[in-house]
């Protein structure tokens, strides 16, 4: 993504939701709330972005060059964006904070660097009435910034350092890399240590243990380097983007769906089943590789262990049709 307004509108299955059963928020996939009611799930928009009116509260890298993901963590509705970067991956953890009150809203973002420096954006400007209501009463004290839109009230807190900018709040910040970060997954090579999506196998055949550190730490890599729209690549072959060499590897999409199964994250593996399934011609049958970018089939057809791997894991997490 490059020079994209992150507001702008995306098909309705790329945002997500995060609630806490008095009112909701919707995320959109470049860090925005795309649409939040206040008080209550039917009063008026604070947020309306989804729409195409005022009001927007986002949280974004600073690189416009960006691959964007996420996933909700397991039983729960806490959204993780996550975004590879230039320079590495970074998230925003996102919530509203319970217990939930009618007359007050918690919105929690907590901004994280997982590997490499990580620098963010974040803009708020509330407009509540569906965006008619202007905002007023910009304020800093003690480091919590104060505001009010219509009958709303907001506190802006750890954003101490943010400046007013056309009514609104922008605040940008840069984040370091946490200290002592060593490598943990395993290694395509004693000395290559890029991240294989074929080293997902070891564990998945039973090699390793499903709780051991390496095998956590290889599956987040996989996710975080090696995932594009849901789909997986073998590895990074040079500094050309992902996809500019070869097409995702089919085969390491359903280790990656068998891998998020075994750490007991069942609901990503069969979105992830059902994303590299998609990826079948007309008739039904896998090609070794696919084609992201053009949509079209790439390499051997048919491929055997493809095929393989599909009734494997079909099987295994049960989605296999009567």
């Amino acid at each position: 993504m490059t020079g994209q307004d992150v507001t702008s509108p995306h098909v309705l299955r790329e945002y997500s939701l995060i609630a806490d059963g008095e009112r909701g928020a919707v995320i959109g996939p470049q860090g925005d709330v795309a649409w939040m009611c206040f008080p209550s799930w039917e009063s008026p928009a604070i947020f309306g972005g989804l729409v195409g009116t005022r009001g927007r509260y986002s949280v974004h890298p600073g690189d416009e060059w960006r691959v964007w993901g996420g996933y909700y963590e397991e039983g729960s509705l806490i959204w993780r964006s996550r975004w590879v970067t230039g320079d590495g991956v970074v998230e925003c953890r996102q919530a509203l904070a319970l217990p939930a009150r009618r007359d007050r809203a918690v919105l929690l973002r907590r901004l994280k660097a997982v590997r490499g420096r990580a620098c963010f954006r974040a803009h708020l400007e509330p407009h509540a009435g569906f965006g008619a209501d202007k905002v007023t009463g910009l304020r800093a004290e003690d480091g919590v910034w104060s505001a009010r839109s219509g009958p709303v009230h907001l506190h802006w807190t750890g954003a101490a350092q943010a400046a007013e900018n056309g009514g609104g709040l922008v605040l940008e910040l840069e984040l370091a890399e946490p200290a002592g970060r060593q490598l943990e997954h395993l290694r395509r090579a004693p000395d290559d240590d890029r991240i294989d999506a074929s080293l997902l196998i070891p564990p998945v055949r039973g090699a390793l243990p499903a709780d051991d550190p390496r095998t956590v730490a290889t599956l987040d890599a996989v996710r975080d380097q090696l995932v594009d729209d849901g789909f997986v690549y073998r590895y990074q072959i040079d500094d050309r983007p992902l996809g500019a060499a070869e097409g995702a590897f089919m085969l390491c999409g359903f280790f990656l769906a068998l891998a998020e199964q075994q750490q007991g994250r069942t609901a990503q593996a069969v979105r992830r089943f059902e994303r590299i399934r998609s990826g079948c011609g007309t008739t039904g049958l896998f090609t070794e590789e696919y084609d992201i970018r053009q949509r079209q089939l790439r390499a051997n057809l048919p491929q055997a262990l493809v095929h393989a791997l599909f009734l494997e894991t079909a099987a295994r997490l049960g989605v296999c049709s009567a």
